[in-house]
């Protein structure tokens, strides 16, 4: 009751002072009436309960609902894994149909740290994964069984990445399928007046632009083997005796292709038929006089047992069509070097005829 003696109409509770107070429960804040919080929890069980028993009763008149998206994963992870297996399969039936059989010539490649790939007279360049220690010889002709690996890539790009299945050294003049159509394309071979053997091939990898080109000896008591890429295509080939020692030199003339039609020379030597050694040939070097007016178009020939070279003068507007200068000769001699043979200017001419082909 309050001091008047009426009824009070809250509920009393100790304030932090210690003292009564009387609470009207219309000012009540909310967080202060326990009652009422109560009501809230009595009235929010049931409905709680509504709702689960409507989704007990969905779950249970469908139960195969849940099962169903389960099922539904099991079997998109059955079908992916049959997939895979599929085309790993494939994969591995591929890799084994593509078996080919291979002419070419074993290359060293000075990348990634350096490696041996064989660059097939197809025109084509090949990385085998397991090329024998016996046929890693830069300039070695082969004859190859390979198959495809079509499931490795290969990190160094340089061809199709191959496993040899089988191998043999090759030194037969089979004509390379490129050359069918084109006959000075196959292997060449020349016979020094000494009866030693040597043989010259040409391949182009990249296109008719550039070529590989290999020298391989017989009969010489230290056979020869090299490969020299991206180079001319070969115009010519001579043998001579320049420096009159009773052994053959050989002299690869090769030819730029486009309007320019640089000349160029790769050289060798015998060592008395013991083996052949590089010939150094001099690049033109700009303000050489020799060259005044020069833009290509050689043509290189014997004559006198000398290595000749021609090429037109250009007068300053001549078009590349219409040279007016003339004609420059350049004889060469053939002389001993510190490290290496060389081939040197010995006599140079002029004449207002036009060159011979």
């Amino acid at each position: 009751m309050n001091k008047n003696g009426t009824p009070y109409q809250g509920y009393r509770r100790g304030n932090r002072s210690g003292t009564e107070t009387h609470l009207d429960s219309k000012k009540t804040p909310k967080w202060r009436r326990p009652m009422q919080r109560k009501s809230m929890t009595v009235v929010g069980l049931p409905i709680a309960f509504f709702f689960f028993a409507i989704t007990g009763s969905m779950i249970l008149e469908n139960p195969g609902m849940v099962w169903d998206a389960t099922a539904s994963a099991a079997g998109s992870e059955n079908d992916s894994a049959r997939s895979s297996q599929t085309e790993s399969s494939n994969n591995t039936a591929h890799s084994q149909v593509d078996t080919i059989e291979l002419e070419g010539i074993v290359v060293y490649k000075d990348l990634e740290g350096g490696f041996f790939a064989i660059a097939g007279d197809d025109g084509r360049t090949y990385d085998p994964v397991n090329l024998p220690e016996a046929f890693k010889e830069n300039g070695m002709r082969v004859k190859a069984t390979v198959r495809v690996k079509n499931d490795v890539a290969g990190i160094r790009m340089v061809g199709e990445v191959v496993e040899i299945v089988e191998i043999v050294e090759f030194n037969g003049q089979a004509i390379p399928i490129e050359a069918q159509d084109n006959p000075s394309d196959a292997p060449r071979e020349f016979q020094t007046k000494t009866g030693k053997t040597i043989i010259v091939s040409e391949t182009h990898p990249v296109g008719r632009s550039l070529s590989t080109i290999a020298i391989t000896t017989k009969n010489f008591e230290h056979d020869f083997r090299e490969v020299y890429e991206d180079q001319d295509p070969i115009s010519d080939i001579f043998l001579a005796d320049l420096d009159a020692d009773g052994f053959d030199e050989l002299y690869i003339i090769t030819t730029s292709t486009g309007s320019g039609s640089y000349g160029n020379v790769i050289a060798f030597a015998s060592n008395k038929d013991k083996s052949l050694s590089m010939v150094h040939f001099p690049a033109v070097e700009k303000g050489d006089q020799n060259f005044k007016g020069y833009m290509g178009h050689d043509t290189f020939k014997l004559e006198d047992q000398k290595l000749v070279r021609l090429f037109p003068i250009y007068i300053e507007g001549d078009t590349n069509q219409n040279p007016t200068g003339g004609t420059r000769k350049l004889i060469y001699d053939l002389l001993p070097g510190e490290a290496m043979w060389q081939l040197k200017v010995k006599k140079v001419s002029n004449t207002e005829q036009p060159i011979e082909h």
